[in-house]
């Protein structure tokens, strides 16, 4: 099966806010993913259990006529097989610099000639916008993008998108003859403020990607700043010395330790005065702030898809994990499979 695949050869920036990759998305794709929305997935009973293309508020004049991928589980597998999610963060780091955390929306909007044909001017939810054409030029007459901020309309061919900035306005240009067809989304991204919508659709893997990079950035940065900050580890160093003193003393005052007589101290009975709960309470807080060890490090990264697959399976009673997972991550491989089975 071909996946989405972002080039920043293919890269055409027409705007400072707007930039196309071209091929983004093969032809046999973009009609493998139509032909879902458009066929039904029928159970035992004869009744679809996908929802077909509607219009959830014609009266709404920014409203179109679309399948949310949230409630179309084939569709939903599809993408996620097709690696919509990593691909979409490659993307939009090309074009943008940035990585996407999540989906404020995700649909496959679709334009007739005789029905809905045009969309009105407006503005996206979220931060960045993208939208991939899945209709040859060809299947429809009229038609493309008209960004205010833009002199000519902008049109795709099949299997380009366009990424873009999602306080833009835009609208859909009518079309005059034939059906088009578009996968749009509108996604937070990282240092966002918004809201995360509900999409089920799988960001985990962009996630990790995310984690990773902060992790490779973080020990360049700290390789980078070594010189600066040897002063600072030296304190450090200085402070675990001064910890493990203030231990020795405290085990040694207490060892030191022997009750007098009455003879060598006339005002206490048994001895000279000594807080031995005050030194037993040094001594705890001495060997409580020696470290005791490195912090364990983070589990490495899994074959996601190969570990719901073998979860799923009906085939198999027992399934083998590949190796140590963290247990945030081990939820969220859950999560997906009941998703999936929804």
């Amino acid at each position: 099966m071909s996946t989405f695949n972002a080039k920043a050869a293919n890269l055409n920036r027409i705007h400072d806010s707007i930039s196309t990759l071209s091929s983004f998305a093969t032809v046999n794709l973009c009609n493998n993913l139509v032909s879902i929305c458009e066929s039904p997935d029928n159970n035992n009973d004869g009744m679809a259990t996908n929802k077909a293309f509607t219009n959830s508020d014609p009266n709404y004049k920014q409203s179109t006529t679309d399948i949310e991928v949230d409630s179309h589980k084939e569709l939903r597998r599809f993408l996620r097989q097709t690696k919509l999610s990593e691909e979409i963060s490659n993307a939009m780091y090309i074009t943008h610099n940035v990585r996407p955390v999540g989906y404020d929306d995700l649909f496959v909007v679709k334009y007739e000639a005789k029905k809905q044909k045009e969309l009105l001017r407006h503005f996206d939810g979220g931060s960045v916008s993208f939208m991939i054409a899945l209709s040859d030029s060809n299947d429809y007459d009229g038609g493309g993008t008209k960004f205010d901020c833009l002199e000519e309309t902008l049109h795709l061919e099949v299997g380009d998108i366009v990424l873009f900035d999602a306080n833009l306005y835009h609208k859909g240009i009518e079309i005059t003859k034939g059906t088009r067809y578009l996968l749009v989304g509108f996604c937070i991204v990282e240092g966002s403020q918004v809201n995360v919508g509900n999409i089920k659709l799988s960001l985990r893997r962009v996630k990790e990607e995310s984690n990773k990079r902060k992790r490779v950035d973080e020990d360049e940065h700290e390789h980078e700043d070594i010189e600066e900050n040897k002063d600072v580890v030296e304190d450090e160093d200085d402070e675990l010395e001064a910890q493990q003193k203030a231990l020795d003393d405290a085990k040694a005052a207490k060892q030191a330790y022997t009750p007098a007589t009455k003879k060598n101290d006339q005002w206490w009975p048994n001895g000279s005065f000594s807080n031995i709960g005050l030194t037993n309470w040094h001594v705890q807080r001495a060997a409580w702030n020696v470290p005791k060890g490195k912090r364990r490090p983070l589990p490495p990264p899994f074959d996601n898809e190969a570990v719901i697959e073998g979860l799923s399976a009906q085939r198999v009673r027992h399934f083998e994990l590949p190796g140590w997972i963290g247990l945030s991550d081990l939820i969220d491989t859950y999560v997906d499979i009941w998703e999936i089975d929804e």
